[in-house]
């Protein structure tokens, strides 16, 4: 028999060709992709992008205790100055759970791992999420650790979980004026809710302590609280004369009357102290609050809290 030409040959060719593409794309299409393995994870986390980091992160978080190996770069990412990464970090080693909850308790009583330095806050925020084993972690550290600038910058890091214990450093006598300055700089931070103070102070028993924390809180005093304010700072109690300092140089000029109490506390030893009595002092000749003072916790009067709080 006769063969086709050459060019109807050629193009039953294409024809054929491009019919077993079209069959093969739906196949390769359909393949599986790949998914990372958490070493390569980790890989992305310690040394990719800050978008990838972040991904990884994540992607860590969704495998739960498959992640676990990965506890350690999670933790090494709680020092990171980015707050998405800090807080998708946090997020995963909450969702690898028990695993991860022993190197975080080590490294919330030694503040390092592997000798790099370790933030608390977020480590703090992690061990809350991780039931009563967790919270136990955390209140331990809370009672054996010394009442110093590193446990109240744990609270403040703490969030709005930060307020409780605080409003309990400031039931002792020995950590009540840090705990009220850590409560105003937290406070300046937060919604300041009053609803939320509630529950906090209904075991203090101290009314002036209770309304102290109020107005460190809510950074809120008013011009009634003028003479309460005075009264505090001729007082001998420390936390009451140091936060009353603070609210009448946030009155400013409408605490006047309480201008040679302040001038009588100039000359104090602490630094802070000294620096708030001369920081209020400018805001009773001022027109308004004095001006914001770095040296002076919660020194910057808020706006206002959302009507309701």
């Amino acid at each position: 028999p006769s063969r086709p030409p050459l060019a109807m040959r050629s193009a039953l060719l294409v024809v054929l060709a491009l019919s077993l593409s079209l069959l093969s794309a739906p196949l390769a299409s359909a393949a599986p992709q790949k998914k990372p393995s958490v070493a390569q994870l980790v890989e992305t986390l310690e040394g990719g992008a800050l978008d990838e980091r972040i991904a990884s992160a994540q992607t860590l978080g969704a495998l739960g205790r498959m992640a676990a190996s990965a506890t350690p770069a999670l933790i090494r990412c709680l020092a990171a100055p980015e707050a998405p990464l800090v807080d998708a970090s946090v997020t995963a080693l909450v969702s690898i759970g028990g695993k991860a909850r022993a190197p975080l308790v080590g490294v919330l009583e030694s503040g390092a791992l592997d000798g790099a330095e370790i933030p608390r806050g977020p480590v703090g925020r992690a061990l809350l999420q991780m039931g009563k084993k967790g919270v136990r972690a955390v209140e331990a550290y809370v009672d054996s650790a010394p009442p110093d600038a590193e446990l109240y910058r744990l609270f403040e890091e703490l969030g709005e979980a930060g307020a409780g214990y605080l409003v309990e450093a400031a039931k002792r006598p020995d950590r009540a004026v840090e705990a009220l300055r850590s409560l105003r700089r937290l406070g300046a931070r937060e919604a300041r809710s009053a609803e939320a103070l509630q529950p906090l102070t209904r075991k203090v028993d101290d009314e002036d302590l209770v309304r102290a924390i109020g107005y460190a809180w809510t950074q809120a005093p008013t011009r009634e609280d003028v003479e309460r304010l005075r009264g505090w700072i001729e007082g001998d109690r420390p936390e009451l004369v140091d936060t009353a300092r603070w609210g009448v140089g946030i009155l400013g000029r409408y605490a006047t009357v309480a201008a040679a109490a302040v001038l009588a506390r100039v000359g104090d030893e602490d630094p802070t102290t000294r620096a708030t009595a001369r920081w209020a002092l400018t805001g009773l000749v001022a027109d308004g609050p004095a001006a914001p003072n770095p040296a002076v916790p919660a020194s910057a009067r808020p706006a206002p809290a959302e009507k309701g709080d």
